[in-house]
């Protein structure tokens, strides 16, 4: 299951990545840097749908761990219109106040005409990738992980051979970027509407299961946080490092971090795999009270983690220039990139430990921790930190504030894995002594 959830993030990942490649070579740094300003919000609102597919997914596993089909269908349902009402809705007001918010986000003179070329094509894309990514969650919750990966896999591939066509032969620019990324999203939303319409999940599209129960979309919501708080992390520490890159080099140190960042973001692709695999795996069993098998499954994630991401980072280490050379041939933004990249990554593994933490607990239906873990790296650590070095060391301040975050998040989320793991192994002893109990009782009246 591992391997295809973070083959269908690895997609995720692509759209972005690939435009950034196609754009560094065809349009330039200032193509980079535009693309880097108008991400917070392509990074932030598809995240609605995901993060509403995470948590009614947390549900289902449980509820199809208690047998509980039915149930499991309601909230499917509930969750897949909420999740495309609520992201139509906020491209909408995206698109009515797109100025105030790419200045925002750092655009200037420069760059903001540039980026809004591509903002607005890519906002129509985002109703139908928020709702997509909440079908891929659910059907990665009842199972279904592989079905998901090919509709991501699908809609990738598809991206590459039309950002060819748009942007190297028919030099359409940054539009031909965004338009590549929205005409692949809608032919992967189609692909995973097909698959309930040809009833090979287990969950119905039916009118009955999209009538909206107030109780149930609160709890939705509520399970939504973690992952929803962590991508709003990240959209508002993107914003914060807009504003200090842009001080201290303008939009090329912008679209250096833009570099930076697609493959931080591609490293990180064996970490968010293995979390959106231990969330059904650990609400599953959860639910069915194998306790042991969520010790086993919560420790084995971190350690597969650490191993993957750190075999990448070594790579990477060893042979920046040729990494850097995906996006751009451009000296001057090839040493701009090179002056933070193997700082930003040097303990980013160090990540696996929050992100399974905060897995953890929205497996267990507990969003308040969840939330609360999931984004303390960036806006209680990463972004103080921001402040607190950057007067005094400037540009390197910028780049330390990765490494130096990641590790104390790193040690206090260890201080919280021993309550964790004594909590499960409390209630696994009990459980083990109650169908010890039982199995007397049964033999004595046997």
């Amino acid at each position: 299951m591992m391997m295809s959830a973070s083959a269908g993030m690895l997609t995720i990942m692509l759209y972005n990545t690939i435009d950034t490649i196609f754009i560094g070579h065809f349009v330039g740094s200032q193509g980079i840097a535009a693309v880097t300003l108008a991400y917070p919000i392509s990074l932030l609102l598809p995240t609605i749908g995901m993060a509403i597919g995470a948590g009614a997914g947390s549900l289902i596993s449980r509820r199809l761990g208690q047998g509980n089909v039915n149930k499991a269908r309601q909230t499917y349902g509930n969750a897949f219109s909420l999740a495309l009402v609520l992201c139509l809705l906020t491209s909408t007001l995206a698109f009515i106040f797109t100025d105030p918010i790419l200045t925002l986000f750092g655009a200037n003179s420069e760059t903001l005409t540039l980026a809004k070329s591509y903002y607005h094509i890519a906002l129509i894309g985002i109703p139908f990738l928020g709702s997509w990514m909440s079908m891929n969650q659910m059907l990665r919750a009842e199972g279904l992980a592989r079905i998901s990966m090919n509709s991501m896999w699908l809609s990738s591939f598809l991206n590459i051979i039309l950002d060819a066509v748009f942007i190297a032969l028919l030099d359409m620019g940054l539009e031909g970027a965004a338009l590549a990324t929205v005409i692949s999203q809608i032919v992967g939303w189609s692909f995973s509407i097909s698959i309930y319409l040809r009833k090979k999940s287990s969950m119905r599209l039916r009118a009955e299961f999209f009538s909206w129960q107030g109780s149930l979309i609160k709890e939705i919501i509520a399970l939504s946080g973690t992952v929803f708080g962590r991508q709003a992390g990240d959209a508002i520490l993107l914003i914060a490092l807009n504003k200090f890159l842009l001080l201290y080099g303008g939009p090329l140190l912008i679209a250096a971090y833009g570099i930076i960042n697609r493959l931080q973001a591609l490293m990180m692709v064996p970490m968010i795999g293995l979390n959106q695999s231990f969330i059904p795996i650990a609400g599953y069993n959860f639910g069915a009270r194998r306790y042991d098998r969520v010790i086993s499954a919560f420790i084995k994630s971190i350690l597969y983690g650490l191993a993957f991401s750190y075999s990448l980072v070594v790579i990477v280490w060893l042979t920046p220039e040729f990494f850097i050379g995906w996006f751009t041939t451009e000296v001057e933004l090839i040493e701009a990139t090179l002056s933070g990249l193997k700082l930003v990554i040097i303990c980013m593994p160090l990540m696996m430990f929050q992100t399974i933490g905060a897995a953890y607990f929205q497996a267990m239906g507990r969003p308040l921790a969840g939330l609360i873990m999931t984004s303390s790296r960036q806006l209680l650590v990463l972004i103080p930190l921001l402040f607190l070095l950057t007067p005094s060391l400037g540009l390197e301040g910028v780049w330390l504030s990765f490494p130096i975050a990641n590790s104390i998040v790193a040690v206090l989320s260890i201080l919280l894995f021993r309550y964790i793991l004594a909590e499960l192994k409390k209630k696994h002893t009990a459980l083990e002594q109650e169908n010890a109990s039982r199995n007397r009782v049964d033999e004595t009246f046997g």
